[in-house]
């Protein structure tokens, strides 16, 4: 992972063990059955684990159309938070689209760019192929009020908007996928008025 605040690149070790874990798993789904949380989760800062979690950003094109994460709700969701320079960010958008194919239908998957003009991003999201939209934070609003400060960084949300899992740091496909199934999996509450998180900007 990448720490916003020294850019310094820390992942040999990480990245030679997550190749050969990668390298050994099958192209399709983890079963939902049975999954948990892994320990590569950590929690969420005070109260955005117990409500749905919403906000508003702008969007890479489409003439600064608003992206709502509310407006997702009904199936899971996964926030990947990256930005162009990362280098953990760059090593992983490979699996992120390749599962993001594997889950079309099933699961949003969102990219959010954090702190970047969009020139740079639309480089990264034509060099990797990315298929899924992109939002900007270019305030890091909504990576601060998760209490986030490394890239990449993964949120992973249920049907209702829940919070199931924060990843810092570069994922495995064994650790995407687990946490796919883990929120696929989850029971989703009745409808409720309550709503978490910072208000929409």
């Amino acid at each position: 992972m990448v720490d916003e605040r020294s850019h310094d690149r820390q992942r040999f070790l990480i990245g030679a063990l997550s190749a050969c874990v990668a390298s050994a798993l099958p192209t399709g789904r983890i079963r939902a059955a049975g999954a948990r949380t892994g320990p590569w989760c950590r929690p969420l800062v005070k109260g955005a684990s117990e409500t749905s979690y919403d906000f508003s950003l702008y969007t890479l094109d489409g003439e600064r159309r608003v992206f709502t994460l509310s407006d997702l709700r009904g199936k899971p969701v996964w926030l990947n938070f990256f930005t162009s320079w990362c280098p953990p960010c760059n090593d992983e958008a490979a699996d992120i689209v390749r599962i993001a194919h594997a889950y079309a239908g099933s699961v949003h998957v969102i990219g959010i760019d954090v702190k970047e003009k969009p020139e740079p991003v639309r480089a990264f999201r034509d060099k990797h192929r990315i298929p899924f939209p992109i939002a900007l934070d270019d305030t890091a609003s909504v990576f601060k009020s998760l209490g986030l400060h490394e890239y990449p960084s993964h949120v992973f949300l249920d049907a209702s908007g829940r919070p199931s899992c924060l990843a810092v740091g570069d994922l495995t496909p064994d650790q995407m996928n687990n946490e796919l199934a883990v929120a696929l999996a989850r029971d989703v509450p009745q409808a409720s008025s309550r709503t978490g998180g910072p208000s929409p900007r």
